[in-house]
């Protein structure tokens, strides 16, 4: 029973040669994975080093370029104040200056006279109005500097800005005046 030698070698011939797979070595893969980790480390941080430039190059050109408020002084009918006035006050608005890189805190106290009695009375009731003239407030103090608000012209602007923009809230010449009876920076 023993085979013959022929009879070995067609069975040899009938059974397909095993591929064996190319011996990859194990240091392959790893130094495959180290590249590409190299590659998004470095993507990253060139990804983080542009958006930080483009940021710092808007508040910086911010900063220097300080928007002029708008000029617009309508004439309005006998703006002197008298005793008999309504007035509103918003008490202790705290906001952060423009100022870049060690923002300052900035407390002002507002006193708002009203053309009329009923104007100052609505006002007062309107949870929505208050928020709105809060919001002016916050956003106008807060796109000045310190420096820019120790100058009297930048506090007379804003006062006369102010009263405009509540203006357009109330309607026209509610708003007889504004005053800044307080304001500390620190």
């Amino acid at each position: 029973m023993e085979e013959s030698r022929e009879e070995r070698s067609e069975r040899r011939e009938e059974q397909p040669p095993q591929k064996q797979p190319p011996q990859k070595s194990s240091g392959g893969f790893i130094k495959e994975m180290l590249i590409y980790i190299i590659a998004m480390v470095i993507m990253t941080v060139i990804a983080v080093v542009v958006v930080t430039v483009v940021i710092y190059k808007d508040n910086t050109e911010a900063a220097v370029t300080a928007t002029p408020l708008p000029t617009k002084t309508p004439q309005y009918q006998d703006d002197s104040p008298n005793e008999n006035d309504p007035i509103y006050t918003i008490e202790d608005i705290v906001v952060n200056t423009a100022d870049i890189g060690f923002p300052r805190l900035l407390k002002v106290k507002i006193h708002i006279i009203f053309r009329e009695t009923n104007m100052r009375n609505n006002f007062e009731k309107s949870e929505v109005r208050q928020a709105q003239i809060k919001e002016l407030l916050i956003m106008t103090f807060s796109s000045k500097t310190a420096e820019e608000l120790k100058k009297n012209e930048i506090m007379k602007e804003l006062k006369d800005y102010l009263r405009d923009e509540m203006n357009l809230i109330f309607g026209p010449d509610e708003v007889k005046k504004v005053y800044i009876s307080e304001y500390f920076v620190q």
